[in-house]
């Protein structure tokens, strides 16, 4: 009932309140992530400047690769939100089982590529020596996570597109936690303010503590979805349909391009200042961690939208869904005066 009673709110409920109601998880987990981020990131400092310039030195050719699957995630969320607004159950399991079916060839070709030619990557973005060295290491690792970043994304898509955003945001901090936690006892040699024996693994740690919290992340979208969203869509069940893959690829590229020339334009800054010297890629990346807490509700907003105005205009509200949009922009602006 309670999920039913999400989709009516939705598509009948107060426009401010729909929008905060929908947005707000959204905005406390894009601050969870941002300040875990923070966190992971002060824990690497403590090794060395070198060390945590060595991860951000990595992170937006990272976010480059990642960018196709958070496009694939927009644009399917954006299409089973409509078929869920027209009350269309059988046209939205057959896009979320594509949708699925993209993230993990997607997920599993990049993760595979980025594996095999993150040396090369690394040394076109002008590192060398023992920099080079510590982003590869660290970045050969990230792509293993690459697959699970992926593997989510479907999940996430389908939730996403119902409203369930609260469900994205426990299973989301959950995950931060966990990698928070494992941080400091795979980094260090003794886990900070204890005489417990850390793996000491140093910058690598760092990177597999990442890892195994996309995999929890992962596991706990999957139970997720069994129990809060109204379809399931098992992936044994091949609904495998080329005209839905090519739909979802055209609604997904825009969002792609942009995340990824965003990636591509930090990528090729990061080179530029590494070649100041890893302190002052140290220093700028902190001060870049520390701003992005100021952009995460209007992000949240943005990503509300996807779902709210897709299930509007699949329920043939057309008026509502524009009035959504500019009451959406308002709150954009507002919050950003404000910041």
């Amino acid at each position: 009932m309670e999920k039913q009673n999400t989709k009516n709110f939705i598509t009948s409920g107060n426009i401010n309140r729909v929008i905060l109601t929908i947005a707000t998880p959204l905005m406390i987990n894009n601050l969870i992530r941002t300040l875990y981020n923070l966190t992971d990131g002060l824990y690497v400092a403590q090794l060395s400047a070198e060390d945590f310039a060595a991860t951000a030195f990595i992170w937006p050719l990272n976010f480059l690769f990642i960018s196709i699957g958070l496009g694939i995630s927009v644009g399917a969320t954006a299409l089973i939100a409509q078929y869920f607004g027209a009350n269309d159950l059988k046209l939205a399991k057959k896009y979320t089982w594509n949708t699925m079916a993209l993230t993990f060839v997607f997920g599993f070709l990049l993760s595979t590529i980025g594996y095999i030619f993150a040396g090369q990557f690394v040394e076109w973005m002008g590192a060398s020596g023992v920099f080079y060295e510590k982003s590869t290491a660290y970045l050969k690792i990230n792509f293993i996570g690459l697959f699970f970043d992926f593997a989510y994304f479907g999940y996430q898509a389908l939730l996403n597109a119902q409203g369930r955003t609260r469900v994205i945001t426990v299973v989301s901090t959950i995950s931060s936690i966990t990698n928070v936690l494992l941080d400091p006892i795979f980094i260090f040699a003794t886990i900070p303010f204890t005489q417990i024996p850390g793996l000491n693994a140093g910058i690598e740690g760092a990177a597999w503590a990442t890892v195994i919290a996309k995999i929890i992340l992962w596991l706990l979208a999957i139970m997720a979805t069994r129990r809060e969203s109204i379809i399931h869509v098992p992936l044994y069940e091949v609904d495998y349909d080329s005209s839905v893959i090519r739909k979802i690829l055209q609604v997904a590229w825009p969002s792609a391009f942009g995340y990824g020339g965003a990636a591509f334009g930090f990528t090729v800054l990061n080179g530029l200042i590494q070649s100041y010297g890893t302190s002052v890629l140290a220093a700028y990346s902190m001060v870049n961690r520390i701003s992005d807490i100021l952009t995460q509700p209007q992000m949240g907003i943005g990503s509300a939208l996807t779902a709210i105005i897709g299930q509007n205009m699949g329920a043939g509200l057309f008026d509502r869904a524009h009035a959504i949009f500019k009451r959406a922009l308002i709150w954009v602006l507002l919050i950003s005066g404000l910041g």
